[in-house]
């Protein structure tokens, strides 16, 4: 980047006084306008066009000719593969999906609308009366409450349980019996597990993370953040002061400046 241009040397993309362009690429644009050369898109006031690719906008309209895509007067409309839009209906023939005055039903794969309902028979889906049910398919909601028959999951009066599984939540408190997660108080912890917060402070036992006093360490590991710096012991990268560097390798910044040692990318004095 030099002077808020950005640019790439020996690449394909730049961008010149606000302006993007790819050298020996296809794609450019000039005064806002978007342009590929012998890929044929292209953009002309604002206008949308691409030729022998066969799509185009005319006034704001939208087509494709010989795809049979095209908008007249604001109506979609594919011919031959039977999609419609009629005085902002839409439908589909010979593929049976339709809506009549608002209404949305599929004849033949069983799914319709009545009224503002939503209903599938024989694919037992059933909305009625803003109740969510499926028979034999083990999914149920009634009055707001949420529950599964012969599964695992349920909702009553807004308390989350599974029966005979291992997911329960009682006055707003998470737990898992036979399993290793539980929150008492606000307090999350996993017993025979290595994870573990108690008073707002985060630790691993027997594991190599932790965080006293809201500070963050690894023991026996090389990542440790001391008074609000990161940095690695033994290891390549740290931050010093709010400076990025690594040592020995190839990239770093210092007092806000990034650079590559033999690498590619740099911005001095940027």
């Amino acid at each position: 980047m030099v002077d808020g241009r950005r640019s790439t040397v020996d690449g394909r993309r730049s961008m010149v006084d606000g302006r993007w362009s790819m050298v020996v690429g296809r794609r450019s644009m000039v005064d806002g306008r978007w342009s590929t050369d012998d890929g044929r898109w292209s953009m002309v006031d604002g206008r949308w066009l691409m030729v022998d690719g066969r799509w185009s906008t005319v006034d704001g309209r939208r087509s494709m000719v010989d795809g049979r895509w095209s908008t007249v007067g604001g109506r979609w409309s594919t011919v031959d593969g039977r999609w419609s839009t009629v005085d902002g209906r839409r439908s589909m023939v010979d593929g049976r999906r339709s809506m009549v005055d608002g209404r949305r039903s599929m004849v033949d794969g069983r799914r319709s609308m009545v009224d503002g309902r939503r209903s599938m028979v024989d694919g037992r889906w059933l909305m009625g009366d803003g109740r969510w049910s499926m028979v034999d398919g083990r999914r149920l909601t009634v009055d707001g409450r949420r529950s599964t028959v012969d599964g695992r999951r349920s909702m009553v009066d807004g308390r989350r349980s599974s029966v005979d599984g291992r997911r329960s939540m009682v006055d707003g408190r998470w737990s898992m019996v036979h399993g290793r997660r539980a929150t008492v108080d606000g307090r999350r912890a996993t017993v025979g597990g290595r994870r573990s917060m108690v008073d707002g402070r985060r630790s691993m036992v027997n594991g190599r993370r932790s965080m006293v006093d809201g500070r963050w360490s690894m023991g026996d590991g090389r990542r440790s953040m001391v008074d609000g710096r990161w940095s690695m012991v033994d290891g390549r990268w740290s931050t010093v002061d709010g400076r990025w560097s690594t040592v020995d390798d190839r990239w770093s910044t210092v007092d806000g400046r990034w650079s590559m040692v033999d690498g590619r990318r740099s911005m001095v004095d940027d």
